[in-house]
């Protein structure tokens, strides 16, 4: 079963799957936390969320910040199609980021638990520094191969997401270094049990 299946799968049932408390809300409440940080009185300008899933990630800064501007993108139809029924005022795109093109830039692009599905993850790196503007930052968060014990939980994963790379800290760092600078990474485990999740914080690279 291709990625994009197994996606179009688990979308209706997204919200009550069991990594929900174990990682994905977990991981949403830290990127709440850094952008609170990062942004002055709560206002973004404009932000795109790649791999989207159904939206839960927006529908919550759109709570919590003052947006102008908010995009959502995945490549599963129906994870756009029910993110898509949320009373927001976000446009939904549902294409792959390889391809995805736009003119819009934004002042914030966010990435989580997605990368290590994308196939070229130098190339989308890329294309996330094309995406924003001179002064805007990047959070990316994802499971990270940093351990044996991250390795054995990883390898289970794919049996209901599909094939995946995990990239440790230091790799993941070195393969953005060409786009991108680190300005803080935090770890993030809320269950002894769940293998490693970094989020990063980076700013683009300028000429």
């Amino acid at each position: 079963m291709s990625n994009q299946k197994v996606w179009n799968f688990w979308a209706p049932r997204y919200k009550k799957l069991w990594v929900q408390k174990v990682s994905l809300k977990p991981t949403r409440m830290k990127v709440l936390d850094l952008m609170e940080k990062s942004f002055n009185d709560k206002v973004i300008g404009s932000y795109i969320d790649i791999g989207c899933g159904v939206g839960e990630l927006i529908e919550q800064i759109e709570s919590n910040f003052i947006t102008e501007h908010s995009y959502g993108l995945d490549y599963s139809k129906t994870m756009i199609e029910v993110a898509s029924k949320l009373d927001l005022k976000t446009k939904w795109y549902c294409e792959d980021v390889h391809a995805f093109e736009t003119e819009n830039r934004v002042d914030l692009v966010l990435c989580t638990h997605s990368f290590p599905y994308y196939k070229d993850q130098k190339y989308v790196l890329s294309k996330f520094r094309t995406l924003l503007k001179s002064d805007g930052k990047l959070l990316i968060a994802f499971a990270s191969k940093n351990s044996f014990y991250d390795a054995l939980c990883l390898a289970g994963v794919k049996f209901t997401t599909g094939q995946a790379i995990y990239p440790s800290v230091s790799a993941f760092i070195e393969l953005a270094s060409e786009a991108f600078n680190p300005l803080s990474t935090t770890r993030i485990k809320a269950k002894w049990y769940m293998p490693s999740i970094y989020l990063f914080e980076m700013e683009p690279k300028h000429d």
